[in-house]
């Protein structure tokens, strides 16, 4: 897990309530819902760039260059699993920059879909 060390004081309050949200709502029937999700994920994991044919050029990735929960490997495969994706790295805040930095993260997929509303 990112350490909260490099977050602001904001962002770590929002942090426990997260943690705290989470320890409230993990019970054995959740627990089965996120195992189910693995094992549906795990069933895709033979995908090939043509099954996403359809979504070419409009694909949108967010890989924080602090993100720890993918590794380097990880981001590159998804890079090139997608047919031209557009990849931005600079939101920093890792894997829960969604989180921490939602402000960011909004503005970065508002741009996106501002970029592309002319191409549909």
């Amino acid at each position: 897990m990112r350490k909260t060390q490099d977050m602001s004081s904001s962002e770590r309050r929002l942090m426990q309530g997260l943690c705290d949200v989470l320890k409230q709502l993990l019970s054995k029937p959740y627990q089965r819902h996120m195992a189910d999700l693995l094992i549906d994920a795990a069933s895709h994991a033979d995908m090939v760039t043509a099954d996403f044919a359809r979504w070419a050029g409009r694909v949108l990735l967010i890989l924080s260059e602090d993100d720890h929960a993918f590794n380097q490997a990880n981001k590159d495969a998804l890079v090139r699993l997608m047919p031209d994706p557009t990849v931005v790295t600079d939101l920093t805040g890792g894997h829960l920059a969604l989180l921490v930095r939602m402000d960011e993260y909004m503005d970065t997929v508002r741009a996106f879909i501002g970029s592309h509303a002319a191409c549909s």
